[in-house]
């Protein structure tokens, strides 16, 4: 599930009252001095976010066109959501960002648990259903995101296809997957973190699913940086698939034109 939460943290600024603090009256003979007026505090909000580009440009334009009081100072900075939660832990005593958009529910849930996120309640807290957001207003679900295989479409045919997750791990696609750095990304961390405990739920143990982990690290041609360097190399056919979710697949196929298709595993899929 994407979710998005609000920092332990408020901004603003206090000023204290003008005139005598002891509440006595001025001698007549002195002349007041003209009180200037503070100006007021301009507007600005920091966002954290793991969302897509395309997706930030269209949400922040939303945003300022109906806050006008904010445009032109809402700061975005774009990072995986493992990322974000180091950066807000880092900033815990003096946070940074106002907003955390974009992430995994376990990531969120770790971050109330450590006090990273303080409560809110938003005009649309309601129409959240419960198990979809924190029960004392901490994060709100944004949507269910499907993990699946993600191929380039000039590279292979329909009928090579794999069709499953264990397919991904077949030599035949050896120098074929290019997979986002796990470490920095809530999306690869699911996926693996699904991986293995389909073999736990069988087992009682992890180990089957780290063999299939090495597996597919030997069939991994690289890790990317980031996802608009993963998009780039598997346009510039560098490698043919990768693991990613639904909706940035769908975003860059449709919005930006790269030759990316789905599969929805048989087996089925994680939700982020």
């Amino acid at each position: 599930m994407l979710v998005a939460g609000l920092f332990a943290a408020g901004c603003g600024s206090s000023s204290q009252p003008s005139g005598n603090q002891d509440g006595t009256q001025a001698p007549a003979t002195q002349t007041p001095q003209q009180q200037t007026p503070e100006p007021e505090e301009e507007k600005r909000l920091v966002i954290y976010t793991g969302r897509d580009q395309s997706i930030i440009d269209l949400v922040v334009a939303k945003f300022e066109e109906k806050y006008p009081e904010y445009k032109g100072n809402v700061e975005v900075l774009q990072m995986g959501a493992q990322e974000i939660m180091e950066r807000v832990r880092a900033e815990k005593a003096n946070p940074q960002g106002d907003i955390w958009w974009g992430g995994t529910q376990q990531a969120l849930s770790l971050a109330v648990k450590e006090g990273l996120l303080a409560k809110i309640e938003p005009e649309f807290a309601s129409k959240i259903p419960e198990g979809y957001k924190d029960p004392e207003g901490h994060w709100y679900g944004e949507m269910l995101l499907p993990e699946v295989i993600m191929y380039n479409k000039n590279m292979i045919s329909e009928a090579e296809l794999p069709r499953d997750w264990d397919d991904l791990i077949d030599p035949k696609w050896k120098d074929q997957i290019i997979i986002r750095a796990v470490p920095q990304s809530g999306t690869m961390r699911t996926i693996y973190s699904a991986m293995i405990y389909r073999f736990y739920k069988e087992d009682g143990k992890p180990d089957r699913g780290y063999e299939w982990l090495l597996k597919l690290d030997a069939n991994t041609k690289e890790y990317a940086a980031n996802p608009t360097d993963m998009y780039l190399k598997i346009t510039r056919e560098e490698g043919s698939l990768s693991l990613w979710n639904l909706q940035d697949v769908l975003i860059q196929a449709e919005k930006e034109g790269m030759p990316f298709g789905y599969i929805i595993p048989e087996s089925g899929v994680p939700i982020l």
